[in-house]
């Protein structure tokens, strides 16, 4: 299905549950801008957080959650804190990235923010609507 960034609906009830290093995890996402403060906020008052990509697997189920014909960016849990990259999760490091060519750049000023666009990585405000994804350990968003 192809989502505009137009749409307004509800949670897509489209999603995929894997083994997460030994945790069921369940993504979810939106077809709905919202600052990524209000999709933070939202993951976490649903027990859950923004999505973590810790490797390749982590890429491509976020690519199939979002599912093919997708046009947007969308918001993940990773941000800088003063010079590290870290996830909403445990605020744990980034050890696997996978930016897009020439990223992170700060393009627009101080870009503190991370959202993918077909896989790849950009670095945006965090002031910027997007799409985003969240997933948790007890499979409740988007059940």
């Amino acid at each position: 299905a192809h989502y505009s960034n137009n749409d307004e609906k509800q949670f897509i009830k489209k999603k995929i549950t894997y083994n997460y290093t030994f945790t069921i995890i369940t993504w979810t996402h939106t077809n709905t801008h919202k600052y990524v403060l209000s999709p933070k906020k939202h993951c976490e008052q649903n027990d859950a957080v923004l999505a973590t990509v810790n490797n390749q697997q982590n890429v491509t189920q976020l690519l199939e959650t979002v599912g093919d014909g997708f046009e947007g960016n969308v918001w993940i849990g990773l941000n800088v804190t003063f010079t590290e990259w870290r996830w909403s999760l445990n605020n744990g490091s980034a050890t696997f990235t996978h930016w897009g060519t020439g990223e992170p750049n700060n393009y627009n000023g101080p870009e503190l923010c991370v959202s993918t666009y077909h896989g790849l990585w950009n670095d945006y405000p965090c002031s910027i609507k997007n799409f985003f994804l969240c997933y948790d350990n007890s499979n409740k968003i988007g059940a």
